[in-house]
C-alpha cells in the first residue's frame, strides 16, 4: 500500500447517479488518505515554494515575478491536495439506468467533487459520489 494511506475500505457505498436524479448505490473500494499526511504534503508544498521563489531573486528579469509568484502557485497547489481524500480504487454496483451491473476500474483521486463515468452497458452518464450516513 502507498505510503500516507490507511487501510482500504472495500465495502464502502458509493451512489450512482444520473442526470435525471435516478440512484443506485455501488460499493467501492477506496484508500483513504489521512488528515495528518494531507497536512504534510501542504506544507510541504507551501515551504518548497517559498524557498524556490527565494531562489529566484537573484535572476536577472526573472526577480520581478517569479519571487511572489512560485510562492503563490505553491499556496494554490496545497489547498488543493488538503481537498484530497483518497483513491477510488474499483466501484462495481447497478448502473441506475439500465439496471446492468457496471464496473468501474481506478477512478483516481477522490476530493470533494463527484467523479462522472458513463456505464459500459447504455453509455449513460452517471455522477458517482460516496453515500452519506445517514
Amino acid at each position: 500500500m502507498p505510503q500516507g494511506y490507511t487501510d482500504p475500505m472495500p465495502s464502502e457505498p458509493f451512489e450512482l447517479k444520473t442526470r435525471r436524479g435516478v440512484a443506485s448505490v455501488a460499493t467501492a473500494e477506496v484508500v483513504r488518505t489521512s488528515r495528518g499526511t494531507r497536512y504534510a504534503r501542504a506544507v510541504a508544498i507551501c515551504v518548497g515554494g517559498i524557498l524556490i521563489g527565494a531562489g529566484t531573486i537573484i535572476i536577472p528579469l526573472v526577480h520581478f515575478v517569479a519571487p511572489w509568484g512560485i510562492p503563490l502557485l505553491s499556496f494554490a497547489l496545497a489547498a488543493y491536495v488538503l481537498t484530497l481524500r483518497g483513491r477510488v480504487l474499483a466501484v462495481e454496483g447497478p448502473c441506475p439506468a439500465c439496471g446492468e451491473t457496471a464496473s468501474f476500474g481506478d477512478q483516481g483521486t477522490l476530493s470533494n467533487d463527484p467523479i462522472w463515468v458513463l456505464c459500459p452497458h447504455c453509455k449513460e452518464p452517471l455522477q458517482m459520489t460516496p453515500q452519506v450516513g445517514d
